[in-house]
């Protein structure tokens, strides 16, 4: 029997799941608004991204160009800023993570 996966595990891979059936369409890239649509499913971490100024303030960041479609890569740059904000809001703004 293989042994059963960490709960980390399982959220990483429901992560790496959910990007790739999202783009299943598009060769693995996503387009802007599938990304939307995938953002949806994160109503509370995603709240900045709803308005269309967000979305493009966060697309920047995740460095994705103009009429470029969206990576893995540039997803798990996404991943990694609402990691950062939900630990940053949960008090610790004094971290000596070296990611943060």
């Amino acid at each position: 029997m293989p042994p059963q996966n960490s709960a980390l595990e399982n959220a990483i891979s429901t992560v790496v799941d959910n990007f790739h059936n999202a783009a299943a369409s598009n060769g693995g890239r996503l387009k802007k608004e599938e990304f939307r649509r995938l953002l949806s499913q994160l109503p509370n971490m995603a709240e900045r991204e709803k308005s269309d100024q967000g979305l493009r303030e966060s697309l920047c960041r995740m460095g994705v160009r103009d009429g470029e479609d969206i990576s893995f890569e540039h997803f798990w740059r996404y991943i990694e800023m609402l990691a950062t904000r939900e630990h940053r809001s949960n008090g610790d703004s004094k971290t000596s993570c070296l990611l943060l």
